[in-house]
């Protein structure tokens, strides 16, 4: 004779997982996700830092070669337009600032048009008189400023600062 209230008995590999194990398999996965994800944003911005700072540095580097290769007998340099050239009307001690932005376009004023801007400032420390073969010192720097727009926080983020001392031999 038959059981009526007997429950049949199952295969154990048809079993499913129980509530507690799903349960405890999402808390381990969302332990693991949730800090994976708040990383983005600090990588995000350590990334436009870098483009920053790499940009800056290529445009000192373009200034300079600007500066150097201009040539002699002009009044202001090829690419970025930067007057006094250091063999052309440069006095000690005199300061140039200028904006620069994405474009390399250069003004004397800042300008919102575009969505990098720098400020160049080209410093002469030492210019020999006309005539003489000594060479001629500036200090260039390249400062951006922070993004209009505020971070996350409500704090803008910080801008930068990248400088170099250049030495402009004098040709014979």
């Amino acid at each position: 004779m038959k059981k009526m209230n007997a429950i049949p008995k199952r295969n154990s590999a048809a079993l499913g997982f129980s509530l507690i194990e799903v349960l405890l398999s999402l808390l381990i996965l969302t332990a693991v996700i949730v800090p994976l994800v708040s990383l983005i944003p600090i990588g995000l911005k350590n990334t436009q830092i870098s483009s920053e700072e790499m940009y800056a540095a290529h445009l000192l580097t373009a200034v300079i070669q600007d500066l150097r290769y201009s040539s002699q007998t002009s009044l202001k340099s090829e690419i970025f337009k930067i007057s006094p050239l250091p063999y052309g009307g440069a006095t000690t001690g005199a300061l140039n600032k200028f904006w620069v932005d994405d474009c390399w376009t250069t003004s004397t004023v800042k300008n919102q048009r575009g969505l990098n801007l720098f400020q160049l400032e080209l410093k002469y420390l030492k210019v020999a008189p006309t005539g003489s073969f000594d060479p001629v010192e500036a200090k260039i720097t390249i400062r951006w400023p922070p993004k209009l727009n505020a971070g996350p926080e409500g704090k803008a983020p910080k801008g930068g600062e990248i400088s170099s001392v250049v030495i402009f031999p004098r040709n014979l």
